[in-house]
């Protein structure tokens, strides 16, 4: 562990300022000078190097702390993406996670949520590994599709080709869906162009992981207000990224205008889970 340049300044600098006291104690008092000049200098030195020392054990502290999270994190991931990989079984290597893809433990959050309300419509906005894992469920329910939206061609025609490569084309759709300006509550929003999104059945899981954040501030805020007419009582959405403040406040204004339960999720990145509030007891 490194010595910082401020303690290395320090230590410098007590010495200096150390030495010019004891020059000036020697010229003041002759031989007497010395002996306190010395005392003075062995006092500021060791308690420059007991300073040195404290913020040292201070900055080991926080390394250790660091990596200990960083451990429990990927041991999380990995333990996730062993019991996607027993769960869904798939046929050939799955896709790249984590980094600008969803988190093995979102994803098996994502598989949780299929296989155990069996929904026969799920729209995705962003796609990639996730439409894989949601692709792999539906086809081991053996019923349902998952329609994907992706404004990015080249990401679109990726998840395509993937999905052709897992054979699971016929229960996932990647749509084409430039991102175009939208009104939503009077508001200008750049949001994806659904106008050759065709789905004739309610919704039964949204999941929103897309446009990118930097597309705006609330960027995904859009997606429940677009979609929320068709969607029914029992819909789930499930939303990535619930860490990030734009998301906390874009979830925040879906339970107010929509009547949605969070219910919040320690993934990596964070998720939520809203449902539509239940009505309270008379």
């Amino acid at each position: 562990m490194r010595i910082s340049r401020r303690a290395a300044t320090t230590i410098i600098g007590v010495t200096l300022a150390s030495l010019a006291v004891s020059m000036i104690f020697w010229r003041v008092l002759g031989e007497a000078g010395i002996v306190i000049a010395l005392a003075i200098f062995t006092g500021a030195i060791l308690l420059a190097l007991a300073w040195v020392h404290g913020r040292l054990l201070a900055q080991q502290a926080r390394h250790h702390h660091a990596l200990l999270e960083k451990t429990n994190t990927d041991y999380r991931q990995i333990e996730a993406l062993s019991s996607l990989l027993w769960t869904l079984t798939p046929d050939l290597p799955l896709p790249r996670m984590r980094g600008w893809a969803a988190s093995p433990d979102f994803l098996k959050e994502l598989a949780e949520i299929i296989l155990a309300t069996r929904p026969g419509l799920v729209v995705e906005t962003g796609s990639g590994v996730s439409t894989v894992v949601a692709g792999y469920c539906l086809r081991r329910l053996g019923r349902g599709r998952i329609v994907s939206l992706d404004h990015d061609p080249k990401l679109a025609a990726a998840t395509r080709a993937t999905l052709s490569l897992h054979d699971l084309h016929e229960v996932a759709t990647v749509v084409d869906a430039p991102l175009t300006n939208v009104t939503v509550g009077g508001t200008a929003w750049r949001w994806y162009d659904t106008s050759s999104l065709k789905i004739d059945e309610p919704i039964d899981i949204l999941v929103i992981d897309g446009p990118p954040g930097t597309t705006q501030a609330l960027a995904r805020y859009p997606a429940v207000p677009v979609f929320h007419g068709r969607m029914h009582d029992g819909s789930i959405i499930l939303a990535d990224d619930a860490k990030r403040e734009d998301e906390r406040q874009i979830l925040s204004m879906w339970e107010k205008e929509f009547g949605l339960e969070p219910d919040f999720i320690d993934t990596e990145t964070g998720a939520c889970i809203l449902r539509r509030r239940k009505p309270a007891s008379p």
